[in-house]
């Protein structure tokens, strides 16, 4: 019986020293989150669908969890343009992309007009009809 005890006991310890955030991308974009440590350190880095969520975690028994929160979570549009930032997160926090601070926008990628896409090179070439000579007067 007391073995059973002490098996919860440490189960229950080291995971109450793993500190995790719940990341929610509640933007119409794709986003990459960057998850810092109180040090400056990056401690994970994970990329989002829009309208999804994800629970990160800095992994089961850190024992420096510490001096690793509160956390920042940077998120970037896939562009690597800056997104948002949201600061002093706790563990067990939860960050949405449009609750951090910043332009919480990304540029729309070009499109390509049809018909102006290039081939690529050397397939002109094949395809190319032979012209014929120019008649003489």
């Amino acid at each position: 019986m007391k073995r059973a005890v002490w098996v919860v006991f440490l189960f229950l310890t080291g995971s109450l020293s793993a500190g995790s955030i719940l990341l929610v991308n509640d933007s119409a974009n794709k986003l990459r989150a960057v998850v810092r440590g109180a040090d400056g350190s990056q401690l994970g880095e994970m990329i989002l669908n829009p309208r999804h969520s994800i629970r990160w975690s800095d992994g089961y028994g850190n024992t420096k969890n510490q001096s690793e929160t509160p956390y920042t979570v940077l998120w970037f549009c896939l562009s690597g343009d800056p997104y948002a930032t949201c600061t002093a997160v706790p563990t067990g926090g939860t960050v949405t992309a449009l609750g951090c601070e910043g332009a919480r926008a990304c540029k729309p990628e070009k499109k390509k007009k049809p018909g102006t896409q290039q081939p690529p090179p050397g397939e002109d070439l094949q395809n190319t009809q032979p012209v014929p000579p120019e008649e003489s007067p």
